[in-house]
């Protein structure tokens, strides 16, 4: 296993307004030293809770910004007969996502620990902050936050839960709202979920994946490039590949961010 040295956002409310407000789809963020290419495209990939405003408010509740905060938001929403959070265990790298995603708080314990992981001159069971997370995922899953069957669900049927309201909190990329608002048009996602940092361990620092689909091919192949070209130039590869950059373009924004590299 190796553990990717990360890009993590400093969360201020003018930042974090301006990804909510242009970012659609995805994010895709241009960085000197941690740029992923496919097909041309550079991106990066992070995670949030996303949540229904609507319930938020209607509850008097505000975004969390520590574990604490997190607690009572989920309590007072599993109170008013609603499952606080859709988990997609059954999917392995969703239900993950709390522990690595928030490696932002690792870093703040220990500089260093990316590197000494990688070194192996540490291992997992050596960062403080993951033992916390996964006591917490604990502790939520025994008081009922997840909903009695979230062992089997699933993230194919993360949407629905959002938008018909049986769940009031998931954890997606924020270009998944997008999604959402395909799938469920009269729900109106766009206008009804908002985003806010997973705050498990009092993390308050997003966690940016610099990952990229990619091709792969037998290493002992003859002529892969002109292979490669060949396949690139199918009519449906062609097909698709125009489509997707005319949603990117119409899509895509670059806010004026600020960006610290660990």
């Amino acid at each position: 296993m190796y553990f990717h040295r990360k890009i993590y956002l400093n969360v201020q409310r003018s930042t974090y307004s301006c990804y909510r407000k242009h970012c659609l789809k995805d994010i895709f963020v241009r960085c000197f030293h941690y740029i992923c290419t496919h097909a041309s495209r550079d991106f990066l990939i992070m995670y949030f809770y996303i949540f229904n405003k609507e319930i938020f408010n209607k509850l008097g509740l505000k975004e969390p910004k520590s574990y604490a905060e997190f607690k009572t938001v989920c309590q007072k929403i599993q109170d008013a007969g609603i499952t606080p959070i859709y988990e997609a265990t059954t999917n392995g790298w969703h239900q993950v996502l709390p522990l690595f995603e928030t490696g932002g708080k690792w870093l703040k314990d220990d500089a260093k620990i990316y590197d000494e992981l990688n070194a192996n001159q540490k291992d997992l069971k050596d960062v403080p902050t993951l033992l916390t997370v996964i006591k917490q995922l604990d502790e939520c899953a025994k008081a009922g936050y997840f909903g009695d069957d979230y062992l089997s669900n699933a993230w194919e049927n993360a949407k629905e839960a959002i938008a018909t309201g049986r769940c009031a909190m998931t954890i997606g990329e924020l270009g998944w709202i997008g999604e959402v608002d395909a799938d469920y048009p009269d729900f109106k996602a766009k206008e009804k979920l908002g985003a806010f940092v997973m705050p498990w361990g009092d993390n308050q620092v997003i966690g940016v994946n610099n990952a990229s689909n990619a091709y792969f091919i037998n290493k002992d192949s003859k002529h892969v490039a002109e292979a490669f070209f060949d396949f690139l130039a199918r009519p449906e590869n062609l097909k698709k590949s125009r489509q997707e950059w005319e949603s990117l373009i119409s899509q895509i924004r670059r806010p004026p961010i600020g960006i610290r590299v660990f």
